[in-house]
């Protein structure tokens, strides 16, 4: 994902009508003054910080808006890594507490996290946007995140990075920007185009082209919807997959959207991922003899793997899952094949496979895993071949 410079918008001070939060059952000013005044002996204690922040808080917005009120009043946007194009970024929660910087990435998730630790359903988008609703958008890869949070039964979306008062590293200017808290989607749209269409939260999504074209084609879509997608149903589906297939998810609808080099490559390595997780499965059907089901998932893993090689250009470590996979699977078949009167895989069927490991590690520099890999499949192919004959 690229860095992400400030948006134009606050630099020409465009202001973005169109909030939902105009009737929200809260009071703003109130919660803002506290959320600033929080002790800081719990600024790097995001258990009581996020206690503190919240107590007293009669309804979810009120936890939402002093979430974000603190975040956007406290913490800095990281200039360096974008001026110097610097690799320096937070790596957990808690560095983004000692250092009080963050990128957009890092703000997104600190208030995920926060809002999860009082009791709010919220997530991470990732997306593309444009720094005012006029700006030419690049759509080869996401380039920004932000938020969407359930309150009281429904979804609503925040963008702490756009909204903090402290981003244009001017500490007199406390205001915070309302254009980002709860905002419409079909207003939040005209900037922010998330990398699946469930997250723009409206009923009739509208496709990348659209967005490109500006904010009298999105209107126009938006305004003129005739579709029966439902939203809710398929971000339903999505929050119900257990976290090791979300991202997997997410990579191949975003890829089916917005077909880009820079997708292509995310949906690849998503793939590999989520077979590195299948990977750790088979151990476990391993260790437990259970051979019919460590098959069906070695055929799964390797289905994927060459779905992935069909996209990109392996890693190290991909390219030996990939031929260690295959390696295990012919074991396994070869044990499936003892005591059966005709071979349930032919023998040449798996010399073949072994050729196929054969060939992935020659792309793999020459390493105490290679040289292993390459000498198991020499003597299994021998073998396999004596049962062949």
């Amino acid at each position: 994902m690229r860095l992400l410079a400030l948006p134009l918008i606050f630099l020409s001070c465009l202001c973005i009508n169109g909030s939902a939060q105009s009737s929200l059952p809260i009071n703003k000013q109130k919660i803002d003054q506290r959320a600033r005044k929080a002790p800081k002996k719990w600024h790097q204690d995001l258990p009581k910080l996020t206690a503190y922040l919240t107590e007293g808080a009669t309804n979810d917005f009120e936890k939402a808006r002093s979430i974000y009120s603190w975040i956007v009043s406290h913490i800095s946007y990281d200039h360096k890594v974008i001026e110097d194009n610097s690799k320096r970024i937070n790596k957990n929660i808690r560095d983004i507490l000692t250092r009080r910087k963050a990128i957009c990435m890092g703000y997104a998730q600190l208030f995920e996290a926060m809002a999860k630790l009082a009791e709010l359903e919220a997530a991470t988008v990732d997306g593309y946007s444009k720094g005012t609703t006029t700006s030419k958008a690049d759509l080869d890869e996401p380039d920004h995140s932000w938020n969407a949070v359930k309150l009281a039964g429904d979804w609503y979306l925040l963008d702490a990075t756009w909204g903090s008062s402290l981003a244009l590293n001017d500490q007199a200017y406390t205001t915070i920007n309302e254009d980002f808290f709860l905002t419409a989607p079909a207003q939040f749209l005209k900037t922010h185009l998330p990398i699946v269409p469930f997250w723009q939260l409206l009923p009739c999504p509208i496709s990348p082209k659209t967005y490109e074209e500006g904010e009298i084609a999105i209107n126009k879509q938006v305004n003129s919807c005739d579709s029966s997608y439902h939203y809710q149903d398929s971000l339903q589906q999505y929050l119900q997959l257990p976290t090791s297939d979300r991202r997997l998810r997410l990579a191949t609808l975003a890829y089916t959207y917005n077909p880009t080099e820079g997708m292509r490559q995310e949906y690849g390595h998503a793939l590999m991922d989520y077979a590195g997780t299948l990977s750790d499965s088979v151990d476990i059907f391993q260790q437990q003899d259970q051979l019919e089901p460590m098959i069906r998932l070695q055929k799964e893993i390797i289905s994927t793997c060459e779905h992935a090689d069909s996209l990109i250009e392996f890693h190290t470590w991909q390219n030996e899952l990939f031929a260690e996979t295959i390696i295990n699977h012919v074991v396994a078949l070869f044990q499936q094949n003892q005591g059966q009167s005709t071979p349930i895989t032919p023998w040449p069927n798996l010399i073949s496979k072994l050729e196929q490991a054969q060939l992935i590690l020659q792309d793999i520099k020459k390493s105490y895993f290679k040289d292993m890999a390459l000498q198991q499949c020499e003597q299994y192919i021998s073998i396999l071949k004596d049962y062949a004959r």
